[in-house]
């Protein structure tokens, strides 16, 4: 078997006068490879990209990425916004979970302390007991009568 290489035009390219297609070549003894006038046949040349727009290229895709993950909605923005939220859920389950250990100890002393109990039906209930005394003063007597101070009853009996 006998391989042979073609090389050469066999069309002249459009727009141009005055040229005449290169008559086919054919040669047994060639390698396929092997480099014309114009090049390497196994690989055709094309247009050489230059370093500088591979540069502003990668640029302006890193610049339009980090653009949409700024303003997506999982980009940074709404991930800082999340994180606030998050903080402040966790604050409001921290007072719930303090408050509701206050109320337990209420509950406990309610069930086992009997001057709980008393505390609240004389608060809450007004009741008392038969041998008190009840005063019964008129809404915001205390605004009127003592001047809000911001001394502790502590500091005011230790004067000199």
């Amino acid at each position: 078997m006998r391989i042979e290489k073609i090389t050469g035009r066999s069309k002249p390219k459009p727009g141009r006068k005055g040229t005449s297609p290169e008559p086919a070549r054919f040669s047994s003894d060639s390698p396929i490879d092997r480099p014309t006038s114009h090049g390497p046949l196994a690989r055709p040349e094309g247009k050489h990209v230059r370093p500088a727009s591979v540069v502003g290229v990668s640029i302006l895709f890193s610049v339009l990425l980090f653009g949409i993950f700024l303003v997506s909605g999982h980009g940074f923005i709404e991930v800082g916004r999340h994180r606030r939220q998050l903080a402040k859920a966790q604050a409001e389950v921290s007072e719930l979970a303090a408050e509701n250990e206050r109320l337990e100890r209420e509950v406990l002393a309610l069930k086992t302390d009997p001057r709980a109990v008393e505390k609240i039906a004389r608060e809450d209930l007004n009741l008392v007991q038969p041998d008190d005394v009840v005063l019964l003063l008129p809404e915001g007597w205390r605004s009127r009568v003592m001047p809000k101070t911001t001394a502790t009853p502590a500091e005011s009996s230790v004067k000199p």
